[in-house]
C-alpha cells in the first residue's frame, strides 16, 4: 500500500474509532433536551450565519445551538474571554472542545456533517485547522456583514440562530 493509502487508512479507522465513542455517550438528558451544547458569538454575522447552516443540517436535533450573550454566566470551566475568543462545544459527559477542535468534533456528531470528517480527522490536518480558525475567529466582524462598529452593536443587524422548528 502506498503512503497516501496508509494516511487514508488510518484517517478512516480514527474516524470510524471516534464515531463509536460518540455514538455510545448520551445524546440527550431526561427531558429530551440536547445535552451537546455550542456556544458560539451571537454578534458576529458569520457566526449567526454558520449556526443557522448548522441548525438546517442537524436534523436529529442533537445540538443545543447558544449564542453566548444570552448567558447570565460563562458555562462551568469557561470564562467570557474564552467565548468571545472561540466558539466551544460542550458535548455529552463533560468533554469541552474549543475552536476547530469543536468544529471538527461536530462532523462526527451530526450524520449530515460525516463526509467533511473524513477531512477533519486527517492525520496532521490539526496545525492548519487551528491556524485557519484563529485567523477566521479573529477576522469575523471583518468577514461578516454585520458586526460591531464604533463599539456598539448595530440594532437589528444580527439575527440569533434559533432552535430547530422541528425540535
Amino acid at each position: 500500500m502506498s503512503c497516501g493509502g496508509e494516511t487514508w487508512q488510518a484517517s478512516i479507522n480514527l474516524l470510524m474509532y471516534n464515531w463509536r465513542v460518540i455514538s455510545l455517550e448520551e445524546h440527550s438528558s431526561a427531558d429530551g433536551r440536547p445535552i451537546w451544547k455550542f456556544y458560539y458569538d451571537g454578534d458576529c454575522g458569520l457566526c449567526c450565519g454558520a449556526v443557522k447552516w448548522l441548525d438546517r443540517l442537524d436534523f436529529d436535533c442533537r445540538i443545543a445551538w447558544i449564542p453566548f450573550q444570552s448567558l447570565e454566566e460563562p458555562p462551568d470551566n469557561l470564562s467570557w474571554e474564552g467565548l468571545d475568543r472561540s466558539a466551544y462545544l460542550v458535548a455529552g459527559k463533560g468533554g469541552r472542545h474549543e475552536g476547530f477542535y469543536a468544529f471538527r468534533r461536530l462532523t462526527l456528531k451530526m450524520p449530515s456533517l460525516w463526509p467533511l470528517a473524513l477531512i477533519f480527522w486527517i492525520p496532521g490536518i490539526q496545525a492548519p485547522g487551528r491556524v485557519i480558525y484563529r485567523w477566521i475567529a479573529v477576522n469575523r466582524y471583518r468577514l461578516s456583514r454585520c458586526g460591531i462598529s464604533d463599539g456598539m452593536r448595530e440594532p437589528d443587524s444580527v439575527s440569533r440562530a434559533t432552535p430547530n422548528d422541528d425540535c
